[in-house]
């Protein structure tokens, strides 16, 4: 079986997650470098402009995405400036 290449990263920053009170849906705030838009994303939605890339997960610091059955994880900080992480033990605070 021939194995896959790696898809080259997609050009998106995750900018943060909203929980709605009322109904407790979850939206991600991602904006596409390659279109310069900022725009609101539910679970299983596919991004515009990604090659299909759809999430899977959100979280208060990443989302997940599946493109091509390859997942791309995008954090809201870089692992080494998260300020979530507890102390300097590497695990992090639990996610809603």
């Amino acid at each position: 079986t021939p194995t896959v290449p790696p898809l080259p990263k997609l050009e998106l920053v995750f900018q943060g997650a909203l929980t709605s009170p009322r109904t407790g849906s979850v939206k991600a705030i991602v904006n596409n470098k390659r279109t310069k838009k900022t725009d609101y994303y539910r679970l299983h939605d596919i991004i515009p402009d990604t090659d299909g890339a759809k999430i899977v997960t959100i979280t208060r610091t990443s989302i997940t995405l599946d493109r091509q059955g390859q997942l791309e994880t995008i954090e809201l900080y870089p692992s080494d400036q998260n300020p979530l992480l507890k102390g300097g033990d590497g695990k992090r605070l639990s996610t809603p």
